[in-house]
């Protein structure tokens, strides 16, 4: 099946009223502020600041709260969910390399 540009449209419509739904749900109603990143250490890298590329390498807090949600992997589970629940399911589908290499 072909999209036209009305039924992307349309789907993209859904999508940002999903997300919108859904951040309203979840008490977000700022942006959130941008997190501190820590000076990075000395250009080198060897045994002696492999601890600290380490610590600067690694995610902070913020940038795992995707975790917190609770992701399903059926889309039937999902179905089900969102109907017990009586809220939207938004269902994220890709076609191609996930860091968008392709």
């Amino acid at each position: 099946m072909r999209l036209t540009t009305t039924s992307s449209r349309f789907l993209a419509l859904i999508a940002l009223v999903a997300l919108t739904v859904a951040g309203g749900a979840a008490g977000c109603a700022s942006a959130p502020s941008a997190p501190s990143v820590p000076s990075a250490p000395s250009a080198r890298l060897d045994d002696d600041d492999l601890e600290a590329w380490s610590r600067y390498l690694a995610p902070r807090g913020s940038e795992l709260a995707w975790e917190s949600l609770p992701w399903l992997s059926s889309y039937s589970d999902g179905v089900l969910a969102a109907q017990e629940q009586r809220r939207p399911l938004l269902l994220w589908v890709m076609n191609g390399h996930p860091l968008g290499c392709t």
